[in-house]
């Protein structure tokens, strides 16, 4: 009888053991299962963190190269404007210097000799208002014939330095001011300037 009981306590002790041991396995391999899937989404995670870090920093490095160079564009259009208009600027004040009354004159009388040995003596002579009496001066000394047979001498708002030349209907004329002289010279320097430009920006 105490033989039976042991073996009863003895085989309750022996499955409760079991059991335990197969519950506790049980346990311990879901665990495991569980900490396997946690990882691997905690890679997948941090894997699409990287990629995602990866590509924004690409697109932040793009968008700053990209801003970069149009920032180096508009500098170079900007030192650009700045260079034309401070070429024109010189241009005008040269051209306002070399046009001088003094200068002028000598030129002046020599396209009225030669238009009026062709023949044509209806010409008008526009001039800087703050020029006029002193090229009126100096051309009667050296024309004063040809002043007297029909070459008129105008003063102008539009023009600054130099003279217009041509005859009084306006059907030929030479213009030798200051802005027609300007304008030609910016027409031919400035596309080289563009170049000289395009080419220190490359």
């Amino acid at each position: 009888m105490e033989t039976q009981l042991q073996d009863i306590i003895a085989k309750i002790h022996d499955e409760g053991v079991k059991g335990a041991e197969e519950r506790a396995h049980s346990i311990i391999e879901h665990a495991e299962k569980q900490a396997q899937a946690h990882l691997k989404k905690a890679k997948a995670e941090a894997a699409q963190i990287i990629k995602d870090a990866e590509q924004e920093t690409s697109r932040m490095q793009s968008a700053g190269e990209a801003a970069l160079q149009q920032a180096g564009r508009d500098l170079l259009l900007s030192v650009q404007k700045e260079l034309a208009a401070l070429f024109e600027k010189v241009v005008k004040e040269t051209l306002a210097e070399t046009l001088s009354p003094e200068a002028v004159a000598p030129v002046i009388a020599s396209l009225v000799e030669k238009w009026h040995d062709a023949d044509t003596d209806d010409l008008a002579v526009l001039v800087p208002e703050a020029d006029r009496d002193n090229l009126e001066k100096a051309l009667r000394a050296r024309l004063g014939k040809a002043l007297q047979e029909g070459v008129e001498i105008k003063p102008s708002r539009a023009i600054t330095a130099g003279f217009r030349i041509g005859a009084k209907d306006g059907a030929a004329f030479y213009d030798v001011t200051d802005g027609t002289l300007t304008d030609l010279l910016a027409a031919y320097l400035n596309p080289r300037l563009t170049e000289l430009m395009r080419t220190a920006g490359a």
